[in-house]
């Protein structure tokens, strides 16, 4: 049982003793509590931007900035208003509205480390017009933050800061011309790739040189003729054949703004069409979808699914894609919609990457066994036969086992270690006995691997 509240309360003082009664203390609260709710409350960053500006109908303008996309804007944002704008005070608030000091954030890229702001109130002064601006960077969960734009409601500066920053943002900001996935993550610069590190046919190098390269790096031409300026290529084929080898290699080829999708990076609905938008507004752009047929399925016969509609409009809706090549990538080209493969315009281009034929294979397997040690001798003749229906993947890990198999022969000394004829035979054995047990295991789910003849020649067109 709860103790009862006494009646009334004492303490000795240096004046003498002194007593309240219970009732009175707790009436005396209860009153202020109901003062402090008629109050209205006072937020310092407000009333000192208000009386920095002098407006008497003060106008705020609320953009949401998303964490992935915070560090590159904000960058961008604050060395806009220093270009734009003499910085007068740079303040920030706790607490009770106690003054504490401005919060930023650091981030890197390529070596450079970039200070921007996370949570603080600028008070600004146009250089060029002389009007006064409050800029309130405001956090509400990690890095989304909150931008509160306050001015005089007849100030045209005011009204039009964030139109004119996203015009200096598309020409200035740190994405043009870079090489980011759709999550505004930058590719690391080391996972670079060379046609030299490919092996495919010629037809399809000319193919991808006519309808990716030459188009962004010639686009004056195109557009000299009233041609349209944007370009699709679908690339097919079972897994481990180059396709994203390929992407990377003409992502490395072309010194253009480049945007890799993936299905990690996709994660909301709304933003195929942001991203072609963000694609149109730092063109030249090669916009790469890696996997297409996992983003969601892009299929009518699977439902009704929202990217479907979004990725048609996207390719040829009525803005138009100018300066942009798209490029695609799937697994399953029989699980996408006729109207994404079937009409010029959204993919102009297309061309198989199958099983390599028996010319390629020697090709892929020279490249290979350039960077590993062997005694010379080797016949690659029955190696080649042997391998027939694998994929590049398959071969490039058939070389890597036998090296293997010849360190262990050598106790793991790499200066001993040579590759013989008959570790590239054992290591094919088992390359062609893995892919054997794949076979059955989607037989027994009634699937089935691509036809080891389906992709033997060049399938390509545009």
């Amino acid at each position: 049982m709860d103790e009862e509240m006494p009646s009334e309360l004492s303490a000795t003082t240096p004046i003498g003793d002194v007593s309240i009664q219970t009732g009175e203390l707790t009436d005396y609260l209860m009153g202020l509590q109901r003062l402090s709710m008629t109050l209205p409350h006072i937020d310092k960053a407000d009333a000192d931007a208000k009386a920095f500006i002098d407006a008497e109908i003060m106008e705020t303008k609320v953009q949401e900035v998303m964490e992935r996309e915070f560090p590159v804007t904000m960058e961008c944002l604050w060395r806009y208003i220093r270009e734009n704008y003499e910085i007068c005070d740079v303040l920030n608030y706790g607490h009770g509205n106690s003054e504490v000091s401005p919060i930023y954030h650091d981030f890197e890229l390529r070596g450079t480390i970039y200070k921007v702001p996370l949570k603080m109130t600028a008070h600004l002064k146009h250089k060029k017009e002389g009007n006064l601006v409050a800029v309130q960077f405001m956090p509400y969960d990690g890095l989304n933050v909150d931008l509160r734009i306050m001015f005089d409601h007849k100030c045209s500066v005011g009204k039009a800061l964030w139109q004119n920053f996203k015009e200096y943002f598309y020409q200035h900001s740190l994405l043009k011309g870079e090489k980011f996935y759709a999550d505004y993550k930058f590719i690391n610069e080391a996972a670079q790739n060379q046609w030299e590190d490919i092996v495919i046919s010629q037809n399809h190098r000319k193919l991808l040189q006519r309808n990716v390269v030459d188009f962004l790096n010639h686009m004056e031409v195109f557009e000299g003729h009233d041609l349209r300026l944007s370009r699709g290529v679908l690339i097919t084929g079972p897994p481990g054949t180059g396709k994203t080898l390929t992407c990377n290699v003409l992502m490395n080829d072309v010194n253009v703004t480049t945007i890799v999708v993936t299905r990690e990076t996709l994660d909301d609905i709304g933003m195929i069409g942001e991203i072609y938008k963000l694609a149109r507004k730092l063109q030249p752009t090669l916009l790469i979808f890696e996997d297409i047929d996992t983003l969601g399925g892009i299929s009518r016969y699977d439902g009704d699914h929202p990217l479907l509609g979004e990725f048609l409009n996207a390719l040829s809706g009525v803005e138009g894609n100018n300066g942009v090549v798209t490029l695609a990538t799937t697994n399953h080209a029989d699980k996408l919609d006729w109207a994404l493969t079937d009409r010029p315009g959204r993919f102009d281009a297309r061309m198989e990457l199958g099983y390599p034929d028996g010319k390629i294979r020697g090709r892929i397997f020279e490249k290979y066994l350039k960077s590993i040690p062997h005694n010379g001798l080797l016949e690659m003749q029955s190696i080649v036969k042997n391998t027939k229906g694998l994929s590049g993947a398959y071969l490039e890990e058939i070389v890597r086992n036998a090296f293997v198999l010849a360190l262990e022969e050598s106790d793991y000394n790499s200066k001993k270690a040579k590759v013989r004829q008959e570790h590239l035979e054992m290591a094919t054995a088992d390359m062609v006995a893995h892919r054997d047990k794949a076979k059955k295991d989607l037989a027994k789910r009634d699937l089935q691997l691509d036809s080891e003849d389906a992709y033997d020649s060049d399938h390509s067109f545009g």
